[in-house]
Order: C-alpha cells, then sequence, then structure tokens
C-alpha cells in the first residue's frame, strides 16, 4: 500500500551494522513544463502544464517540443542520507497515428541553472527550457512506451551498493539539502505523464513505537437507515480504523464519533474498532451490534392533520397544512365530489386558473400516508375540509388600453392582464378589420407570428360561463410593425409597452423614468418613483412621494404577473431583493386612492 511520507514508514533493522533504514513514498510535490516553439523564423518560449513531454510532429522533430521538471521533497532527512531511489512512473504515448513508440530522457538539472528558478510566479521559460533539457541523465537509456493508456514502470533511479551508472546518480544531488528535482525531455513523439512519485530508503533510527490503548465502542440505532457509534478518546492515537464485524472496513476518523448511513430498516449491525497512530495500532474492540429502526409504524393512524391556510392570487388557490411527523408523502382530495386530485410530498396544493370551473366551489381534504419499505401502508386520519373557494359565474368588462404587444426573434406576441376574477375567462380576441376571431384562450397572451410590416388592429372581451354573457369588446388597439420592432400607435392608462420604448441594445443604462397616471386616467409629467442602482443584480432602493404612504408598492414581469407586494408603504425608502430574478425588465407599481406611479427596473 502506497502511503504518503508523512503516514507511512517501512522500518528494516541491520543488527550487523546497528544500522536502521527507513523507505518512504513521496509523490511529486510542483511541477513546471517549458514550451518551445520553433514554427516561426524564430523560436518562442511558453509555460506548459508539465503533464506532456512532446515533440508536436510525433516523430522526433524540433518545431515544437516541450519538457518539464519535477520537485521530490522529503522533510526529516537529507539527501547524503539517501540509499536507494525507485522512480515509479505512470505514462502513456500521445501521438496515437505515429507508428513509432514515444520516449523521453530522464535527468538531473544543472543544480545552479535548477535552484535559480522560482516554482512559482513568473519565471524566464527559456532558461527553464534549457536548465531542463541540458541536465545530467540519470536514467541511461530513457524511457518509452507503445500503448496509448496509462502504464506503469519502476524505475532503479540510484543505490549505493550498485556499481556503474545507477551508483553515481546522488554525486549530482544537493547533499544537505531535503528535496531533489527530476527533469524529463522528449526522445521522440510525445508522452502523457499520468503520474510520478519516488520510493526513498535512506538511513536513519527507529523511533519507539508506542501503542494506544483500546477505545471503549458503544453502537446505537440513529433511524432506519443509520447506526451512531461513539467512542472514547485514547492517548497516543492520531485515527481510528472503524471495521464490520465481518472485517470490512468502513473508514478512518480522526474523531471519537462516526454516523453509518445507507442501511436496512429493521436490521442489526455490528461493529468494532481500534485506535492508531502512525506506526501501529491497537488491538480492536469487541464487537458492538445495533438494529436500525424500522422505517414505518402505526402512529400516524391517530394523527389527523390540519388544513390552516387558504391564499387566491392572481387567479391562482393555494392551501397549505401542517407537516405530519411520520408522513411519506399526503393525498388530497376534493371534499366537493371526494376526488383523488394527487399525491405529493410538499404540504401545500395549488388550483391553477385552468382547473377551476366557474360556477363551481373547490376545497379539499387531506390524508397523511406513511409507507413501509415492507409494503405495508399506514394513513391518518383526515382533515377536516378547508375553506371553501367559490368561482363566481361573471363576465367583466375588459379595461381599455390594457393590450400591449412584444416581439421575440421576429415573431409578434398579444398580451394583456387578468380580469378579476382572476382565471374564471375565455378571452376572446377579434381582427378589427375583418370581424374575425383569431383566438379563444385561458392565457392571457396570444401568438400571432411573424407579422408583415404594417398597422393590424385588435380588440378582445371576456367570457365566463356557458350561461354568462360575453363583455364588450374593447376599443380597436393598433399593433405597428416596422422594422422588425413591435410599437404601439397610441398611449393608455395601465398599458408598460410605452415605458419599453426608451431599451435600446445596451441593457446597462439607468432607467429612472416613470409614468404617473391620476384618477381621470391622465398622465402627470415629472419623475414619481427613484429606483437605484437601475439596473441591479441584487437589491434596488425605491424613493416614493410622501402622498404614497399608506399605499400598495408591487413589482410585476412583463407579462403582468406580480413577484413581489407590499400592501402598506410605511417609509419613503423601500429596499427590494432582485437577485432572485431572472435577468430582463420589471415593472414597479405605486397606487394609492386612485393614483397610480409606475417605473421600469432592470435586473442585470
Amino acid at each position: 500500500m502506497i502511503k504518503n511520507f508523512t503516514l507511512f514508514f517501512l522500518f528494516i533493522v541491520f543488527p550487523f551494522y546497528g544500522q536502521v533504514l527507513n523507505t518512504v513514498v513521496v509523490t511529486a510535490s510542483k511541477k513546471q513544463g517549458a514550451f518551445k516553439d520553433c514554427s516561426l523564423s524564430s523560436c518562442n518560449y511558453f509555460e506548459s502544464f508539465g503533464d506532456e513531454i512532446s515533440y508536436s510532429d510525433g516523430t522526433g522533430g524540433q518545431s515544437d517540443t516541450k519538457n518539464a521538471r519535477y520537485l521530490f521533497e522529503h522533510p526529516g532527512f537529507n539527501n547524503d542520507k539517501i540509499r536507494k531511489i525507485i522512480l515509479e512512473i505512470s505514462i502513456s504515448k500521445i501521438f496515437q497515428s505515429t507508428a513509432v513508440d514515444a520516449g523521453m530522457s530522464i535527468k538531473m538539472p544543472n543544480s545552479s541553472c535548477n535552484s535559480s528558478l522560482a516554482w512559482s510566479g513568473f519565471i524566464n521559460q527559456q532558461t527553464l527550457y534549457s536548465c531542463n533539457q541540458n541536465g545530467t541523465s540519470i536514467f541511461q537509456n530513457g524511457i518509452g512506451t507503445g500503448n496509448t493508456s496509462a502504464t506503469t514502470f519502476f524505475l532503479s533511479i540510484y543505490d549505493k551498493n550498485a556499481t556503474g551508472f545507477i551508483g553515481q546518480t546522488i554525486n549530482y544531488f544537493t547533499p544537505g539539502s531535503d528535496s531533489f528535482t527530476f527533469s524529463f525531455h522528449p526522445l521522440v513523439g510525445g508522452v502523457q505523464i499520468h503520474s510520478a512519485k519516488v520510493h526513498i530508503t535512506y538511513e536513519g533510527t527507529a523511533p519507539v513505537p508506542v501503542v494506544p490503548a483500546t477505545p471503549t465502542l458503544t453502537a446505537t440505532a440513529a433511524s432506519a437507515s443509520g447506526v451512531s457509534l461513539t467512542w472514547n478518546a485514547v492517548a497516543n492515537a492520531t485515527g481510528y480504523e472503524i471495521q464490520t464485524c465481518s472485517n470490512q472496513q468502513i473508514g478512518i476518523v480522526s474523531g471519537t464519533t462516526y454516523l453509518v448511513s445507507g442501511l436496512s430498516s429493521s436490521t442489526s449491525y455490528g461493529y468494532k474498532i481500534r485506535a492508531r497512530n502512525s506506526t501501529v495500532s491497537s488491538a480492536f474492540s469487541a464487537c458492538k451490534y445495533a438494529t436500525t429502526l424500522s422505517d414505518c409504524n402505526s402512529a400516524i393512524t391517530s394523527v389527523t392533520p390540519e388544513v390552516y391556510s387558504y391564499s387566491q392570487l392572481s387567479g391562482v388557490v393555494t392551501y397549505k397544512w401542517h407537516p405530519v411527523t411520520q408522513a411519506n408523502f399526503y393525498r388530497v382530495y376534493r371534499c366537493e365530489t371526494n376526488q383523488l386530485l394527487g399525491e405529493t410530498t410538499a404540504t401545500e396544493f395549488i388550483f391553477t386558473p385552468k382547473q377551476l370551473k366557474p360556477g363551481e366551489s373547490y376545497s379539499i381534504k387531506v390524508v397523511a400516508v406513511d409507507y413501509c419499505s415492507g409494503g405495508a401502508t399506514y394513513l391518518s386520519k383526515t382533515s377536516a375540509c378547508s375553506y371553501v373557494h367559490l368561482v363566481k359565474c361573471v363576465s367583466n368588462e375588459f379595461p381599455e388600453n390594457a393590450i400591449y404587444a412584444t416581439v421575440e426573434a421576429g415573431n409578434v406576441t398579444l398580451r394583456w392582464p387578468h380580469v378579476y376574477p382572476y382565471g374564471n375567462y375565455v378571452y376572446q380576441i377579434f381582427n378589427c378589420a375583418t370581424l374575425q376571431m383569431i383566438g379563444n384562450t385561458y392565457e392571457t397572451s396570444l401568438a400571432l407570428g411573424n407579422l408583415p410590416v404594417g398597422t393590424t388592429s385588435y380588440m378582445i372581451r371576456t367570457k365566463g360561463c356557458e350561461a354568462s354573457p360575453v363583455s364588450p369588446l374593447t376599443s380597436c388597439y393598433e399593433v405597428v410593425i416596422g422594422s422588425g420592432v413591435n410599437k404601439e400607435a397610441t398611449a393608455n392608462l395601465v398599458h408598460k409597452q410605452e415605458l419599453l420604448n426608451g431599451i435600446g441594445a445596451d441593457d446597462n443604462q439607468s432607467f429612472n423614468n416613470s409614468l404617473s397616471i391620476d384618477e381621470s386616467g391622465s398622465r402627470e409629467n415629472g419623475a414619481g418613483l427613484l429606483v437605484y442602482p437601475n439596473p441591479s443584480d441584487d437589491y434596488i432602493t425605491v424613493t416614493l412621494p410622501k402622498e404614497f404612504l399608506g399605499g400598495q408598492l408591487a413589482l410585476y414581469d412583463l407579462y403582468n404577473k406580480m413577484i413581489w407586494k407590499n400592501d402598506n408603504i410605511r417609509a419613503a425608502a423601500e429596499t427590494i431583493e432582485v437577485k432572485q430574478l431572472p435577468a430582463g425588465i420589471y415593472f414597479l407599481s405605486a397606487q394609492i386612492q386612485g393614483r397610480a406611479l409606475m417605473t421600469k427596473v432592470v435586473r442585470k
């Protein structure tokens, strides 16, 4: 097993010499690559990642070359104590199209050259390249491979007891240093270095191992899928090894608690533990067993869920209930028909406008469900029926000047706000010139497609129940198509499109122009709302005239959907968080006693 230097020592004792040799495995702590590019009239030098040693053409040509150096640090002993070095290196061939193998040389960079170059910050890449290239070879024939997948080699770089080439490497090391550097330079093709580490045997003294005491283990069930393990801290221990009683290792931790998760419910599990340090381990503790809890029980059958909240906003009706501790999910029924509306893990249920039929009432009841992995199911008692929401069967008059249009990718879409009561209408859209109905929808928009350049007029009305009359048609609304931009022909009270006219290609400009409307529907000149910063990506601050204190402040998107509101303005300045909103254009509206102010906000 390979361990870092600080974690693992192998002690070999030679009684005849009274000498102790230690072996450590050290991974390269730093690496630097240099890239020589001679494809132009002169050569240029750049930084590279250091894990590719190659000629660009794969055959040994000199146009582009990459080499690198690797630093191996071994604190605790100096180079003159080293007896043996084995280089463990994993490499593969890069250029798959070449028939030849890829190879590189292994060198010790020149000492003065190597020490003059820092391992971080700006360095001279030409000097680094030359330093890597011109070192002393420390593995006589280099190393190569024909495989495009990683292959690991163990190379004997130095052995003090050997004669010849392998016994000379130490002569190129700095004796008093606690590190050394290898460089790699291409011989042919391209070599990818996946990992590099050295096995170093050095002269040292053997510390006296101190065996930690055996900890005392306690195991308790934490849940249906977990067991909690605790034990006492013991002296001379740097960690604790946890195993199952069948000798499967769970983990090694430094603390005195551990939660085993992902277990089956109602099942017995056994564990043992031992203390360890860098040299020795204690004996294992006695096995301790715990049985995980059942993943369900019958307690839920005595519980009655409570539906406590009802709200209606923009046609969406929301019911909420208190969570039930044992519940996996909830079944929601409509009280009027006893129909199962759905199952949900949330504690709320939503009716959308499309689900609400005019003239009918809606209320819900809830059953909590505890589903066991063994197949059994326990149900709570059924909640009382919630507040009844009655969908009115009326057709209100559609407001004038409420239609606007947008263009996206050349396609025109007609849009309008919901009419109260929200969602209880079919909206009928007519072409003013032909009086032909072109749309019949519950939505608040109608895609018109890529209209030709020119002017087209539209009008709209609402219809509620089958028995209810239709509302009067609105006045005709002109949509002018020109130069790919949708523009309105006339201004209106609540129409937001006119605020869009000032938006150009740069959405980062400041938008503090506002629209003010009085009871008669006429606009007042002058800025009413001041928004800053605008555009913004986190918060905006809004300042209002004092006459609007006690009124409503609300934020809408382009589709007239309310995003945020304050029904009682108490201060002349209000801060609103917008960082959760998508980037785009929004509209801020302040209203009080028939007066209204409106301005646009850009979320960048």
